[in-house]
């Protein structure tokens, strides 16, 4: 049989190299660079890495800004039960996921049907036409 362990070639062919090896030198050198990391940060200990926390509930403004539209939308949604809120006294609140629920479920990409030319231009001049004074 010809097979070298030591070379690891196989029927003459190129050695093969030892993956299990490279992978662990590499596992290594990043357990290497992880310490230098973690002993840098802990050396600054004035210093945080500052983390975001996620915002459970929002109130009007927040949940308008949230989804980018208008605090006004915001009420007529409410009102027509689009979107669940919670109210605490005179104050309304809205989840997260009440949010990315209305966002998922009334939002789906609908691509605007195909104009014809009139219809173009009728979009354009429409609210132009006194001014053009036709």
């Amino acid at each position: 049989m010809n097979y070298s362990r030591k070379n690891q070639t196989v029927f003459g062919q190129k050695p093969v190299p030892n993956l299990f090896e490279i992978l662990f030198d590499k596992i290594e050198s990043v357990e290497e660079q992880l310490c230098e990391i973690i002993s840098m940060l802990s050396a600054q200990p004035g210093k945080h890495v500052p983390v975001r926390e996620e915002k459970y509930l929002f109130n009007v403004e927040e949940a308008a800004e949230f989804l980018s539209i208008s605090k006004t939308l915001i009420y007529i949604l409410k009102a027509q039960n689009k979107i669940a809120y919670r109210k605490r006294g005179r104050r309304l609140y809205f989840t997260r996921e009440s949010l990315i629920r209305y966002i998922e479920e009334e939002h789906e990409f609908q691509p605007e049907p195909e104009l014809t030319n009139q219809e173009i231009v009728k979009r354009y001049l429409g609210p132009r036409r006194k001014k053009l004074g036709l």
